[in-house]
This record gives structure tokens, C-alpha cells and sequence, in this order.
């Protein structure tokens, strides 16, 4: 089980945080605020609408770094490589005019 204590300092800037709506920043302090507060994670899940996995994620980031863990948390899901090897391939293929292949 995952939960957090936050001294009102760390508290108060979390909440500063929060009030700033132009990125998912706000979402995931509300989630460290809510276990502050003593919610558990499927409550603070079920209330904020996302899985309990992703809160689990963003807690344990807020552990880990504080809220620079919160703002570097990786995009869900596998890394695309294949997107990278295929863009290796067509650069040379792309650099042409398409002229130049009749």
C-alpha cells in the first residue's frame, strides 16, 4: 500500500501546483494530495477516473523525486522503436524528389 505524509510546506506547494490547469501537473499532485489526506489509492482511482496502476505510478514518483518526479512521469505504454528503424530507412528514400523515381 502506497501512501504519503506530506510536512505543510511540501503540502502547500503541492497545492500552488494544482491550481495551474495547462498540464496533467495538477491531476497528479490532486492524487498526492488525496493520500495525504488519507484516501486509498482505488478511492483516489475512482475519484479521479484514472486505473490505480497510474496512481500507484504517480505516488511512488512523488516519493522517489517530489514533484519533478511528477512532471517527468514516462508516457504509458511500450516505447515505439519500429517508428525509429523506419525512419531510418526512409530518410534516404524521402531525401529524393519523387522524380527521381520515375
Amino acid at each position: 500500500m502506497v501512501r504519503i505524509y506530506l510536512p505543510s510546506e511540501q503540502r502547500e506547494m503541492l497545492e500552488k501546483a494544482r491550481r495551474i490547469r495547462t498540464t496533467n501537473l495538477s491531476e497528479r499532485c490532486l492524487a498526492v494530495l488525496l493520500s495525504d489526506r488519507g484516501q486509498s489509492v482505488p478511492v483516489i482511482a475512482e475519484s479521479i477516473g484514472r486505473h490505480e496502476h497510474t496512481i500507484r505510478s504517480w505516488l511512488k514518483a512523488y516519493i522517489q523525486d517530489g514533484i519533478e518526479g511528477l512532471r517527468k512521469t514516462p508516457p504509458p505504454g511500450r516505447s515505439n522503436r519500429k517508428e525509429q528503424e523506419a525512419l531510418m530507412i526512409l530518410q534516404p528514400v524521402l531525401a529524393n524528389h519523387p522524380s527521381d523515381y520515375g
